[in-house]
């Protein structure tokens, strides 16, 4: 696998990985919220906003994760969800914004263009046919 391609998938792994984790630590506070006493729970949204936003994390790790296969694979949209993702990380400062910045770099390399172009089938060339004149026997 060429760097350039690799400075795709690694970031989308850790994106996977560090999503993955939230989505733990969400679920551990949603948990622990429904311990406390129903004055404090009303102000955190009774716990319930843990869930909530545990279950977004958890939908974009696991599409950071499916990313990060597809580019692998040579999948062209693969490659077109990858910018996406990284556009929408430049957002999470500092980490997702540095891991968005090395897969944009990745993306519009000339290695990037080269390992999506390949994936695809070549199409057969077409050899023009001339149609033969019919056979006559001689007499």
């Amino acid at each position: 696998m060429p760097t350039k391609i690799k400075m795709i998938t690694i970031p989308l792994l850790i994106e996977a990985i560090l999503m993955a984790v939230a989505t733990l630590f969400l679920l551990l506070g949603g948990v622990l919220s429904f311990g406390v006493s129903l004055r404090q729970r009303v102000g955190m949204g009774g716990g319930f906003i843990f869930f909530v936003i545990a279950i977004g994390t958890l939908v974009w790790g696991i599409v950071s994760f499916i990313t990060y296969q597809a580019v692998k694979e040579r999948k062209e949209w693969g490659h077109v969800l990858s910018i996406i993702i990284a556009v929408l990380m430049l957002f999470n400062f500092p980490v997702g914004t540095t891991l968005g910045i090395l897969i944009l770099i990745g993306n519009f390399s000339d290695e990037a263009k080269a390992w999506f172009v390949s994936s695809t089938p070549p199409t057969p060339p077409t050899v023009p046919t001339t149609p033969t004149p019919p056979v006559t026997p001689a007499a």
